[in-house]
């Protein structure tokens, strides 16, 4: 039995405009995947976007949960106080790193590739989207969006079957 669980980050996205602390984002993370776990999950595919994918990797490296693959979409190595570098280097499992050039005037793009040179992964990819937007704007927005959309979904198919 596959479980699927899709979260948002308080004060992020849909609930960006609450009075909501930023501090403990990786709360967040960490209940979904007990959650997970209370389910009955064996194993998890970590994505998230922006501040999403960096407190999915802190927050997958904590749990006791096989870490099957990792998709991140525009995400710091450093979101708040969070930093997810220590965390990525142990992550072994295949990684797709997504990015758009331009993003937050560059910004992004540096800190994407520091999760990807940093990751533990062996087999791991960089991909920039020339869309120019960031996160899943990438592909809800882009002129490229349904391609990157169908490589997202073929290689979670890969990993993750």
């Amino acid at each position: 039995m596959d479980i699927w669980l899709l979260f948002l980050n308080r004060n992020h996205g849909a609930s960006q405009n609450t009075p909501e602390d930023n501090q403990n984002i990786d709360r967040d993370a960490d209940a979904a995947l007990s959650e997970l776990k209370r389910l009955g999950a064996k194993r998890v595919f970590l994505a998230g976007a922006s501040c999403g994918g960096s407190t999915a990797i802190i927050a997958g490296v904590r749990q006791a949960l096989p870490i099957e693959g990792l998709i991140i979409l525009s995400s710091p190595a450093q979101c708040g106080p969070h930093d997810a570098i220590p965390s990525v280097e142990k992550i072994k499992a295949p990684s797709m790193f997504v990015f758009s050039p331009g993003d937050y005037g560059g910004s992004i793009e540096k800190e994407v590739r520091k999760l990807y040179q940093a990751s533990g992964a062996a087999d791991k990819e960089l991909i920039a989207d020339e869309s120019g937007y960031h996160g899943t704007d990438m592909y809800h927005k882009g002129e490229h969006g349904d391609a990157l959309k169908s490589k997202l979904i073929d290689f979670v198919k890969k990993v993750f079957n």
